[in-house]
């Protein structure tokens, strides 16, 4: 290749002399003909994912111009590994290392062979891989999701994940009422032949005289919701190598219990939900549909749902933030959002493009 590359490279190291073994990586980079070393990003310590017990790792992210061939230069990683004293792992399990480099991309460079695989299959979903990238190109674009490299890190909220073969699968839309999530949790399970789960609202009997301001029954409806999400979403409920789409997160279920509920049902309530909480299946993927609120308000009147007709732009304000505040902390999954309000989940071609996003996560 006559022209140089621009190419991303992640180290990592959790045996020994973690930092000197990432100097010594970097430093045997340089020397290598016909490659530049561009930026190097901060160091970041991590957890082992899938390790437990193991030593934490050291992680960082090296951008270099070459003109190395992918297939050359992944075999002049190697060989960097085995002079730092790498010792593989026959069994393919992951196992403690001095040093491991990893190919993550290679300009814009799709590659799916036995040997390489670009860019890296699992990149977007480490975020000690993002932090670096995030550092170095934030407005670089995953030329197969599409996305760029600080969108990808914030989906991430600073968690590693796995992808876990033969698990059901579940995928998760949340947002405030009228932000379009049980029609486009139904598309996108439409489109791809997954499952929908839909909210018991319709079922709920309790429901209208809440909306009516019949506090002695707040309890009762919340219960009924929190007993029907668990029937629809618990671990025991859904099946191996299945994906499912629900309009909801069950962790919603806490939040409208704050807003409904007075001191003594909610703490009632709340050893129920405890109760409940690990046996429902975690969502593999939430898509949170931040849309604005005159937008919601318009589509809940459309819709005419008699209790929710009184429904007032500070009811709606007060679940944002709350949702905001749960989604700051959100550890459990991947989060995309979407943020725009032409997003159509009628549109085949908004649900598709969100789908098309969706199948890297699950």
């Amino acid at each position: 290749m006559n022209n140089k590359a621009t190419v991303y490279i992640s180290l990592g190291s959790n045996l020994g002399d973690r930092k000197g073994h990432l100097e010594n990586a970097v430093a045997l980079l340089q020397k290598i003909d016909s490659i530049e070393v561009k930026n190097i990003s901060s160091v970041v310590e991590t957890k082992p994912l899938g390790m437990a017990g193991s030593p934490d790792f050291l992680n960082l992210v090296v951008q270099i111009q070459t003109s190395i061939e992918p297939f050359k230069l992944l075999e002049e990683l190697h060989k960097i590994e085995d002079l730092l004293g790498r010792k593989r792992n026959m069994s393919g399990r992951w196992s403690d290392r001095t040093i491991d480099l990893d190919l993550l991309m290679y300009d814009n460079l799709v590659i799916d062979s036995p040997h390489l695989k670009l860019p890296h299959p699992d990149m977007h979903l480490r975020s000690f891989v993002l932090k670096g990238m995030a550092e170095i190109s934030p407005d670089l674009i995953h030329p197969r999701i599409g996305v760029n490299m600080l969108e990808l890190s914030e989906r991430l909220n600073g968690c590693d994940f796995l992808r876990v073969a033969g698990k059901a699968k579940l995928i998760c839309f949340s947002g405030v009422l009228g932000s379009g999530k049980t029609t486009a949790a139904g598309s996108l399970a439409d489109i791809r032949g997954w499952q929908a789960i839909r909210e018991a609202y319709d079922t709920n009997p309790f429901m209208p005289d809440v909306y009516a301001g019949k506090q002695e029954l707040a309890l009762d409806s919340q219960i009924h919701f929190l007993i029907t999400r668990f029937e629809q979403i618990g671990k025991e409920h859904l099946k191996a190598d299945s994906v499912y789409v629900a309009d909801y997160v069950f962790d919603k279920d806490v939040v409208y219990a704050r807003k409904w509920l007075d001191d003594r049902q909610f703490t009632l309530y709340e050893k129920l939900y405890k109760m409940l909480c690990d046996k429902v299946a975690e969502p593999d993927i939430v898509v949170r549909l931040d849309m604005p609120i005159n937008i919601c308000l318009e589509r809940i009147h459309k819709r005419n749902r008699p209790y929710e007709q009184n429904i007032k732009p500070d009811f709606l304000e007060w679940f944002d933030r709350q949702y905001r505040q749960m989604f700051a902390e959100w550890k459990k999954s991947p989060v995309i959002k979407i943020k725009d309000e032409d997003f159509d989940a009628r549109n085949p071609a908004d649900i598709e493009k969100l789908a098309a996003q969706i199948d890297f996560y699950v």
